[in-house]
């Protein structure tokens, strides 16, 4: 994929995944434009500095920066596109599925629990919900582009157990 800038990238999003089924029956296309523009404030190309990373969406600072040295592909822009298009500061979010909350004291990072990366080392202390989030926005990249990507394969076994036990339509 070549570079696009932020408006760029918005509307080849929306152009080509917008009125997907699976987004359409949460969301509209008028709200996706309008929350993509919200929580997106940049977009950067940079080289990402850890290893096994094409790409990262900083929602504090609205950044979506992909590395495009890493063979990054379509699917990689529509993983962190769509952790822009979830990503809420608030306690409830229609469509979130990462929550960032304020810490309650110095000592506590209040963004919650850890999840295992494939070498079993805890990667994100205490982040609520961050291996579900990674699983569904990684599931629902590849249903999306059906691209099927090699990251998160615990992550998105977690939560195909998930729709297993609960079912997919109740997971938004």
């Amino acid at each position: 994929m070549e570079k696009m800038s932020k408006e760029q990238l918005i509307e080849w999003f929306v152009e080509n995944y917008g009125s997907h089924p699976l987004l359409a029956q949460f969301i509209s296309v008028e709200e996706i434009r309008q929350r993509l523009n919200e929580n997106i404030k940049e977009v950067t190309y940079e080289p990402e500095q850890i290893e096994n990373r094409n790409g990262s969406y900083n929602g504090e600072q609205g950044k979506i920066n992909t590395d495009l040295q890493k063979f990054a592909t379509k699917d990689t822009f529509v993983h962190e596109i769509l952790h822009a298009l979830t990503y809420s500061k608030s306690e409830y979010s229609k469509t979130g599925l990462y929550i960032a909350k304020e810490a309650s004291s110095p000592f506590e990072d209040a963004k919650g629990w850890s999840f295992l990366n494939n070498e079993e080392q805890s990667i994100y202390y205490k982040e609520i919900g961050r291996g579900i989030n990674e699983g569904i926005t990684d599931w629902l990249a590849e249903e999306l582009t059906g691209i099927k990507n090699r990251g998160y394969d615990r992550e998105k076994t977690t939560v195909n157990i998930l729709f297993g036990l609960i079912g997919k339509e109740t997971v938004h």
